[in-house]
């Protein structure tokens, strides 16, 4: 009875996977590393059962690498390989994003505001200008050109973003120079309005009123000076 052996501790709620349904198992591993497998009778106080492995010492070893691998194997996944039906990390994160906060093509205003207004728009260091496009997400600039009238009492700003963008920060710009933004030309080239009209308004339908600058706003509170 003698010939060495070796004892593999298996914790209990294993004992069954290293036996096998109606003992395949261990007959497997027996047979696959020429050893004899007894566990030993004990009294169920310790956490592992004793796998006691008999037969020459490499067999032996060969026999309890089996075993720790099937254990092993068993505390990675106990429901089968992982995989099917967890989804992927990161999935669905971050979808139609992207091309989002650029704005659809040709998203772009361009607006004249009084120059003696441009600082109330701008802030000291630009910090008006940041805090509208940060609470926007579109992107209002100063212009260097005139506008295309030339008339030296107006600056250009364009905004840049989606409709919604432009329109809430033409709201805020309205706010600080407490007065209507002029729209200057189309909104794109060859856009909707049409080629850009040097009238006061663009011609509406015939017999129709000219439109309002500010569609639906208050009337501006007071006229500039010129």
């Amino acid at each position: 009875g003698g010939g060495g052996g070796l004892d593999v501790p298996v914790p209990r709620h294993s004992v069954g996977i290293v036996i096998g349904r109606s003992g395949e198992m261990i007959k497997k591993i027996q047979n696959d590393a020429g050893v004899r497998i007894q566990f030993k009778p004990d009294d169920g106080s310790t956490p592992d059962k004793i796998a006691h492995v008999m037969g020459p010492p490499e067999r032996c070893q060969h026999a309890a690498q089996i075993i720790t691998d099937l254990l092993q194997n068993v505390r990675a996944g106990p429901s089968g390989p992982p995989g099917p039906g967890m989804p992927g990390p990161g999935r669905g994160r971050g979808r139609g994003q992207g091309s989002w906060g650029m704005g659809p093509p040709g998203g772009e205003m361009a607006f004249s505001v009084p120059s003696h207004k441009c600082g109330l728009v701008i802030g000291r260091g630009g910090e008006n200008v940041k805090a509208i496009n940060q609470q926007t997400g579109a992107f209002v600039e100063l212009q260097r050109q005139p506008p295309p009238n030339g008339d030296p009492n107006f600056k250009l700003f364009t905004i840049r973003g989606s409709p919604q963008q432009i329109d809430h920060a033409k709201q805020l710009i309205e706010e600080k120079i407490e007065g209507p933004l002029c729209p200057v030309g189309p909104p794109m080239p060859g856009g909707p309005m049409g080629p850009f009209q040097p009238g006061p308004f663009p011609q509406g339908p015939p017999g129709a009123p000219p439109p309002h600058p500010v569609a639906g706003g208050p009337p501006p509170p007071h006229q500039y000076p010129p």
